[in-house]
């Protein structure tokens, strides 16, 4: 069955003009259920059969043609359909009728009735009415003609669908009471977010393809796809090379990337070697720039590796013949390059028109575009941010985050074999979870989503049956102590010493923040301000020059002493809201490291006891994980 909206009501409420112009804004086949009525009674005109004649009038109902248009809007025609619909057998061959329709397309529909009988299950109900007085100017007939019609139907009363939206159409326009539906119908819109490895491959494609297409039967779809698996690595590879000047390099990669997309193409049965071909030498353009500058800009940077979206998209979209959508012409952000955040007033306003009127649509994750049109990325992993951004912006009921991984889990499974899924956790939870390594979600993904309380499920494309992890505001019933345990290894701990009392901690923290920078941890002594905070590998560089820029004065003349880096260090994190208030809790876990001989270097917690933070040696990182977890009972 197609995705069905029923709009019922009396006569006179504009049910006809209604629907046939939502059927036209939606791309929806319109059935107009009068027209096929008149059709049936002009066909037992025109052959002479009586209208009482139940069994040749129910012939004509199933094999009646397409409506041969206004002509049959005749008095004649007009007052015998309304006793060809008073035969019981015609109107459940009708029934029949439109019920085979609604199961090849997408379908409006408009008609007495039709909410309660036709199609109960419909997705959107509709109960369209007027005052009476506006009825009767809408049908332009006599209040005392109106009421004989009425009164004939008293065998069969009007009812309202229980499930059925009541909308007054009262003094509205047409298109006002078309845009008061399409925002009935909008309200249950699906945002998904599908993964490099859930669309690795054309086998994979055609599995998160079968995913689309069955929420899509039931109401509006979203879909923001990842590059494949491996190819946004393939595409930085490619602009390294570029700068180093390794044509070879750049040539081989371009190779890759041609023949992987070419090949899912082909296993897709898609012809579509063109639109690929125009969007590898797009991308060629911008590493032939490169390589001439010998240098990548974070703004071309992002314009390259968008590209890999973009092939991604191609794919699905053509596969599901459905509108493909760069992201960057909806969502609209900072000019922090390589690492945006979305204005979402903006993006609102340049999302809702392209997007509503859309029953599925497949758009690129990770990227934007500033107002003024130059290319953004959201951060590695910003597929998931994306989502976010899109389902808040068009007041989504829910986002799906398809990966490859059954939910979000109890510890990582590399680390320890039993860990669990969740069943639930909150927005606080996963976020601090993202945040402190877990893999599941970007760590900026939760924000947009937090204000308009939009559930996000994790599900594994690879085992859709599984019922994965709900992140809701609010847990029904409290769960005391962790949550959780997840641990990062590639992190760094940078230590700061004054050496004369000198305060700089707020300006390290304002150096790193102007340059970008996350920092996962911080902690504190009192005696000389000395500090030390915990931040990515990856980031170990932009840090340092950030904080020796901030404190050159104080490092040229001795007054705070040489910046000292530990790479070899991990994080590991404690997560629940059930820990706070929970008396005990950080002793267990600091005695449960210790029993494994593993060091603890520092330690951070924020007011809210959300999160414990535990900075140790990286070769007892993985043991401190498993202790803590077998401690916490998780």
């Amino acid at each position: 069955m197609g995705y069905i909206i029923a709009i019922d009501g009396p006569a006179g409420a504009g049910k006809s003009t209604i629907a046939r112009g939502i059927a036209e804004r939606l791309g929806f086949t319109y059935i107009d259920t009068g027209a096929m009525y008149r059709t049936v009674a002009l066909r037992a005109l025109q052959e002479g059969v009586a209208l009482d004649d139940a069994a040749h009038l129910e012939q004509l109902a199933l094999t009646a043609g397409e409506n041969p248009g206004d002509a049959i809007r005749t008095p004649e025609v007009s007052a015998a359909a309304s006793k060809v619909a008073a035969v019981g057998v015609v109107r459940a061959a009708m029934v029949t009728r439109q019920r085979a329709l609604a199961k090849t397309t997408n379908v409006v529909m408009e008609g007495r009735d039709i909410g309660t009988v036709v199609f109960p299950d419909a997705q959107v109900k509709i109960f369209l009415d007027a005052d009476p007085a506006e009825r009767v100017r809408r049908r332009g007939e006599p209040v005392a003609e109106r009421d004989e019609r009425d009164r004939t139907r008293a065998e069969s009363p009007l009812v309202k669908a229980p499930d059925a939206i009541y909308l007054d159409s009262t003094g509205l326009s047409e298109l006002e009471v078309q845009d008061a539906i399409l925002k009935i119908v909008r309200a249950n819109l699906l945002v998904m977010k599908f993964g490099g490895t859930s669309v690795g491959s054309a086998a994979r494609i055609k599995a998160a393809c079968a995913l689309i297409t069955a929420e899509g039967s039931k109401r509006p779809v979203i879909a923001v796809v990842s590059a494949m698996s491996k190819i946004t690595d393939l595409l930085l590879d490619t602009t390294r090379h570029a700068e180093a000047g390794d044509r070879a390099g750049v040539e081989a990669n371009l190779g890759k990337l041609e023949a992987r997309h070419k090949e899912a193409a082909a296993e897709l049965g898609l012809a579509i070697d063109p639109q690929i071909d125009e969007l590898v030498a797009e991308f060629r353009r911008i590493v032939d720039g490169i390589q001439m500058l010998g240098h990548r800009p974070p703004r071309t940077v992002d314009e390259a590796v968008a590209i890999g979206e973009r092939l991604s998209v191609l794919l699905v979209s053509s596969f599901l013949g459905v509108p493909g959508i760069n992201s960057a012409e909806l969502i609209v952000t900072d000019a922090v390059f390589n690492s945006a955040s979305p204005l979402m007033a903006a993006t609102e306003a340049k999302a809702k028109p392209r997007l509503s009127l859309l029953q599925i649509a497949i758009v690129t994750g990770f990227n934007g575009a500033t107002a003024d049109g130059r290319p953004t990325t959201l951060g590695r992993g910003g597929s998931d941010f994306s989502a976010s951004i899109l389902a808040a912006a068009m007041n989504a009921s829910e986002l799906w985050i398809w990966s490859d991984v059954d939910g979000i889990l109890t510890a990582d499974p590399r680390l320890v074999p039993d860990a669990k899924i969740l069943s639930e956790v909150t927005y606080s939870e996963a976020a601090e979870l993202a945040y402190a390594g877990a893999k599941v979600l970007h760590p900026r993904t939760l924000a947009p989503l937090i204000e308009q309380a939009i559930p996000v499920i994790c599900k594994n494309s690879f085992a859709p049956e599984k019922p994965g992890t709900k992140i809701v505001p609010k847990l029904a019933a409290g769960n005391p102590g962790a949550r959780a345990v997840t641990s990062m290894a590639n992190v760094a701990l940078v230590s700061i010493e004054p050496a004369k009392g000198v305060r700089v901690m707020a300006r390290v923290l304002d150096a790193l923040d102007q340059a970008n920078i996350e920092v996962l941890a911080l902690s504190s002594s009192s005696y000389r301000q000395s500090f030390c905070f915990l931040v990515r590998i990856e980031d170990l560089d932009a840090v340092t020059q950030a904080v020796e820029a901030s404190l050159a004065l104080e490092l040229a003349h001795g007054y705070v002493r040489p910046i000292e880096v530990d790479r070899s260090v991990g994080l590991l994190a404690v997560v629940g809201e059930g820990m706070r208030g929970f008396s005990g809790m950080a002793g267990r876990i600091f005695t449960a490291i210790s029993r494994e001989s593993v060091n603890i270097i520092a330690i951070a917690q924020g007011s809210s006891e959300l999160t414990i933070s535990i900075v140790v040696r990286r070769d007892g990182l993985e043991k401190a994980v498993r202790a803590v977890h077998a401690e916490c009972h998780l």
